[in-house]
């Protein structure tokens, strides 16, 4: 009923900040089904009850979110944002000279099944390979489950569509296992990724912090516009000064954050703290 879609949305939007349209509530309440069918209970307020108040509802919790989130993801998705931070943003970032640079450190946040974060340690590896520097991604998602993969680096050859072919060589394992072909991340990539769970509507519970690069990226869509400028507030102010923040292009409208500064490169959309 309305009723009961509205005491779910904010459940959802409190504890995770994610929004869910009322449009969206065939969406929402077939994946209640689901759990409610494979738990054997009766109705969604007795599940929502067990949610709450139940000591098992946290890892119910969990697993439901788990559904929520459609955790369609790809190696070097919007390849544009990757093809920025090669050429001109990373380049860009070493030329200062102000900074005496050992490291640059990059957040992938919202990293599902982790082909972003490997996406960014790939670009950046390569990059480092000329300057010298020490890489640190951090991966982070409000779901252990999609984390436990991304640790794995096992992907099926349809994720890796638009991966560029020198990268594929040169930084993934072709394995057979059982009857499946697969592709496994080397483990000089996955040495210098990190990945941890975060909840970003409760970053003030994490100490992340002087990252050089953000990508936050078809995680927005799921904010409400006040959560979204929230959040993009938050990340910007994990960012060092001259840092930059990369969003999927078409996520935000009209964004005015205080310290922040667009960037015009090509289909992109990145933003820069300026103080």
């Amino acid at each position: 009923s309305n009723n009961e879609f509205l005491i779910w949305q904010l459940l959802i939007e409190e504890r995770c900040g994610l929004y869910f349209r009322p449009n969206k509530s065939e969406y929402l309440s077939s994946k209640l089904w689901q759990r409610t069918k494979l738990l054997g209970i009766e109705t969604y307020n007795n599940y929502y009850n067990y949610i709450v108040f139940n000591p098992g509802g946290k890892q119910e919790w969990e697993k439901l979110v788990e559904l929520l989130v459609i955790n369609e993801t790809s190696f070097f998705r919007h390849s544009s944002s990757f093809d920025a931070l090669a050429n001109s943003i990373v380049p860009k970032l070493l030329k200062d000279t102000s900074k005496i640079r050992t490291s640059i450190k990059v957040w992938s946040a919202g990293c599902a099944t982790g082909e972003e974060a490997y996406s960014l340690a790939m670009t950046l590896l390569d990059l480092s390979e000329a300057y010298g520097l020490e890489v640190i991604v951090l991966g982070t998602d409000i779901s252990e489950l999609v984390l436990e993969k991304a640790r794995n680096g096992v992907y099926k050859p349809g994720v890796l569509k638009q991966i560029p072919p020198y990268y594929k060589e040169k930084y993934l394992d072709f394995v057979k296992e059982g009857a499946e072909y697969l592709y496994k991340i080397k483990s000089n990539v996955k040495r210098v990724v990190k990945f941890t769970r975060v909840n970003l509507n409760r970053l003030i519970d994490y100490s992340i912090s002087e990252q050089d690069i953000i990508f936050c990226q078809n995680v927005l869509i799921y904010f409400q516009h006040q959560q979204q400028i929230k959040l993009i507030t938050e990340l910007s102010q994990r960012l060092n000064v001259g840092g930059l923040l990369f969003l999927g292009p078409g996520e935000v409208v009209e964004l005015k954050v205080d310290g922040l500064q667009k960037l015009a490169i090509d289909d992109c959309l990145i933003y820069q703290r300026i103080k």
